[in-house]
């Protein structure tokens, strides 16, 4: 069993490298998107409606998480990237509901509640439930 000093220096690198996480993921989006734009505006005439390119980055996120979580040995750089793809997902929510503030809070919850599910289904540890905690706070900042 861990010591409270070692679940202090557990969660509080779990929480660094959850906003790194993020912070890189909506760079990685940035980039995603410029791409995707430079493709399509120029064979389509005008700029393309973005809130589709969204909901296919954080399938793509997701995609790579459970690659990396098949092949990854580090649990806790497990637990602190579920913050990637939980992230762009309620994001993904955010914005494209940006006018309906109560919807924008509902779906943010709903991905929420599921990864919280999915968690307790797979038994996972403390930390994946504070990487998801700290994503969802901040999804609602944003």
């Amino acid at each position: 069993m861990d010591n409270p000093e070692n679940k202090l220096i557990k969660g509080l690198i779990v929480i660094f490298i959850s906003l790194a996480a993020m912070a890189a993921a909506y760079l990685a989006y940035a980039l995603f998107h410029t791409v995707i734009a430079r493709i399509t505006i120029p064979i389509l005439g005008h700029p393309y409606p973005t809130v589709f390119t969204r909901p296919v980055f954080a399938g793509i996120m997701t995609i790579l998480y459970l690659i990396y979580c098949k092949r990854g040995n580090s649990e806790l750089a497990k637990a602190a990237l579920i913050s990637i793809p939980a992230g762009a997902f309620m994001l993904s929510f955010g914005i494209a509901f940006f006018k309906l503030p109560l919807v924008v809070i509902a779906s943010k919850t709903a991905v929420f509640v599921i990864f919280l599910l999915i968690l307790r289904r797979l038994r996972k540890d403390w930390t994946y439930y504070l990487a998801l905690s700290v994503t969802y706070l901040l999804s609602m900042l944003y």
